[in-house]
């Protein structure tokens, strides 16, 4: 008798990005590619696009262990990368435009910030997906 063990493989980025890019394209009922689309004659790459209707950017590295104080806060440069990201959504046009980010903390942390509250004012959804969770919606929005 032959014994198989089945090793949890860990997602990798690009993984986790196809699996919330099908996500959100089976909840907003349209296709979602990556794209890219001129700001002001510059080119900026964006996770998903569906014909200017929906643009976003997924967020899925999480914190390391040493960026971590007390298990809640992050380094402020990954703040800096999640505002950059922000702030190409804002310039550009469309329906909805959503700033997806896969870790919990991460999530709560830039949504009590003055970043978070930034985007969230210039219309940007700021959600929660978890890729290995099959909840029929994981979409989380903080306190």
């Amino acid at each position: 008798m032959q014994l198989m063990i089945q090793m949890k493989r860990k997602l990798s980025s690009t993984d986790i990005e196809d699996r919330i890019r099908r996500r959100l394209a089976r909840r907003y009922s349209t296709p979602l590619e990556k794209g890219k689309l001129k700001i002001k004659g510059v080119l900026a790459e964006f996770d998903f696009v569906s014909h200017k209707q929906i643009i976003g950017q997924i967020k899925s590295s999480a914190p390391r262990r040493r960026e971590k104080l007390k298990g809640k806060m992050m380094k402020q440069t990954q703040f800096g990368d999640f505002s950059r990201d922000c702030l190409l959504l804002a310039a550009k046009k469309a329906k909805i435009r959503l700033f997806v980010l896969t870790n919990g903390i991460a999530f709560r942390e830039f949504c009590r910030s003055p970043q978070g509250k930034a985007a969230e004012l210039l219309g940007i959804r700021i959600l929660l997906e978890r890729p290995n969770r099959a909840q029929k919606s994981s979409t989380i929005y903080p306190d």
